[in-house]
């Protein structure tokens, strides 16, 4: 990590991509998190209240748009969208409503990871909170335009499906077709099997698991560059 300074004045942070990826893997066996190829799905509740040490109100009343915030204090708060809660809690979620809570959490701690270093607190500055989490920022994969959102959406992905243990799942996966070499179409059987297998493995929404599995190159985006495609349409029940 390197800290540049803006024209402005304003320190920014740098991290090579491979450099948040070693953050991500080293917190979470150090939490005693990490995943097996078993069981894939991370307990990111737990390594963010336990090992990071965050006092979590999973139930604020927030703007439908925004999704969740974290406030630099001692101790750290992280604040999560009650509809995003209830949605994902319910007893009819769907995977999409769970990924997109677990993304919005672990977006948060990858903040703490990341970013903390930007807020000593002080008596001065207690209280000081970083950007507001947006939905289309972390939910819909919206390219951000806030250097911090970027990394923090590069660090819930390490996090959420570390890059050994979702390549092998990835890898199994794509077995009953017989030899397939990487990357597969997101809109062929085999990449729609790929990502309902991964997104179900890992308790992340279909969208999260299509970037994810691009960027690993085991998925190519030619024939659908927007992963939302991808996503089912949720639709509520008839009254």
């Amino acid at each position: 990590m390197r800290q540049i300074t803006d024209r402005s004045g304003s320190v920014r942070l740098w991290y090579e991509p491979n450099e948040i990826e070693s953050i991500a893997r080293d917190t979470l066996r150090q939490a005693g998190l990490w995943p097996t190829f078993d069981e894939p799905r991370v307990d990111i509740e737990r390594l963010l209240e336990t090992h990071l040490a965050a006092e979590v109100d999973y139930g604020v009343e927030l703007e439908a748009e925004v999704l969740g915030y974290t406030v630099f204090d001692r101790p750290i708060r992280v604040v999560v969208n009650r509809r995003l809660t209830d949605a994902a809690l319910g007893p009819n979620a769907s995977i999409g409503a769970v990924g997109r809570w677990r993304a919005t959490i672990a977006h948060e701690a990858a903040h703490v990871l990341l970013h903390a270093v930007l807020y000593p607190i002080t008596a001065a500055s207690s209280g000081r909170a970083a950007s507001r989490c947006f939905r289309d920022v972390i939910a819909d994969g919206a390219r951000p335009r806030d250097w911090r959102e970027v990394q923090a959406n590069m660090g819930m992905a390490a996090l959420l499906m570390p890059r050994s243990v979702f390549a092998s799942v990835a890898e199994l996966s794509l077995a009953p077709f017989g030899p397939v070499v990487p990357p597969v179409g997101a809109t062929t059987l085999t990449g729609r099997h790929l990502v309902d297998v991964l997104a179900q493995s890992f308790q992340v929404s279909r969208r999260a698991a299509v970037i994810r599995l691009a960027e690993l190159g085991f998925m190519s985006l030619s024939a659908a560059p927007d992963p939302r495609a991808l996503e089912p349409v949720e639709r509520k029940p008839a009254p």
